[in-house]
């Protein structure tokens, strides 16, 4: 079953129904659906054309034929690479893609989501310039808590910004404040699988960043909007 339209709140994956099940009468494609977080099995985005993420489709596409294959992805009007491996985020320009393999137990496997998770997202540097300008204009913005009962530190936290939850902590922001849902910011961090920041939180800062020169590219498939929290992409369960 998978999912559009994705919302997170660090608990709770909402969206909306992207194909009719088979059996269950009880949901139907378009209607609204809340899961655990643990009941993620997959997730998949589209950057102009270009599917990253997909292990169940990469594992259906492995199995077929050549011209099955490539019917499928001609049904799609996408694609999805070569089979047998999985692309999770755009390649910086004139860089190789990373690559994946679909049982992720390989060395160089391991090698390659260390480097990712080290790798800070340009957007989040781009942008510490503009949030310390807005914070200086309104410092209350670091202790408010907005209309759902979080503070900017947790949506920061939540979407893996690390330069910015930097200049957050930097400028007194508490993460020993919980959100309305009661998770404190290394809560948010620890469940959204976020190593770096967990460890900045609690004060164990690092300044080995491999800071990324793409040029307005992804590092990362979770690409946020203001709240709630957004995925623009697809999920299954």
């Amino acid at each position: 079953m998978w999912v559009t339209d994705i919302e997170f709140d660090g608990e709770s994956i909402s969206g909306v129904l992207m194909n009719s099940p088979r059996w269950l009468s009880s949901l139907n494609a378009s209607g609204p659906v809340t899961l655990p977080l643990e009941a993620l099995n997959d997730w998949m985005f589209v950057r102009d054309g270009h599917v990253y993420g997909g292990f169940t489709v990469d594992a259906l596409r492995t199995e077929m034929s050549t011209d099955a294959r490539e019917a499928h992805d001609r049904a799609w009007g996408l694609d999805f690479g070569k089979a047998g491996s999985v692309e999770v985020v755009p390649a910086e320009e004139g860089q190789t893609p990373r690559l994946l393999s679909r049982s992720l137990d390989l060395p160089q496997d391991q090698k390659t989501l260390a480097a990712l998770e080290r790798t800070e997202h340009p957007m989040a540097l781009n942008m510490r310039g503009k949030v310390e300008e807005e914070l200086a204009q309104h410092p209350e913005a670091i202790h408010d808590l907005d209309a759902e009962g979080w503070l900017l530190l947790h949506r920061e936290v939540l979407a893996g910004n690390y330069t910015v939850v930097r200049v957050l902590l930097r400028l007194g922001a508490d993460p020993l404040t919980a959100n309305c849902n009661g998770h404190t910011a290394k809560a948010l961090a620890s469940v959204a699988g976020w190593p770096r920041i967990v460890d900045l939180l609690e004060g164990k800062e690092s300044d080995h960043l491999i800071r990324s020169n793409a040029r307005k590219s992804l590092a990362c498939p979770w690409v946020w909007r203001s709240s709630p929290q957004r995925l623009h992409g697809s999920i299954t369960w």
